[in-house]
């Protein structure tokens, strides 16, 4: 779940976009509602939960001195243009 204060000078149009992505390399959005709060209205979007991310993967070969192995590098790349493509 994503958690974003809502400016009140900008339009959002994350949700907007959100709502009309269908690919299966976009996360997709389940549900999204609006919460008041002390700080402003946030905007609360629900997702579908990735277990495995390229950031996560990243982050674990920095710290154990590792490096992705090639077949792992060619699916994170092939997965990133198809979704930039769609």
């Amino acid at each position: 779940m994503k958690h974003v204060l809502q400016n009140k000078k900008y339009k959002n149009r994350e949700l907007d976009i959100l709502q009309q992505l269908q690919h299966e390399n976009v996360v997709r959005l389940h549900h999204s509602f609006f919460m008041e709060e002390k700080q402003g209205t946030f905007l609360n979007l629900v997702m579908e939960y990735v277990p495995e991310t390229l950031s996560k993967a990243l982050k674990n070969t920095h710290a154990t001195k590792t490096f992705l192995p090639a077949h792992q590098i060619r699916l994170y790349t092939r997965c990133l243009l198809q979704a930039l493509q769609y």
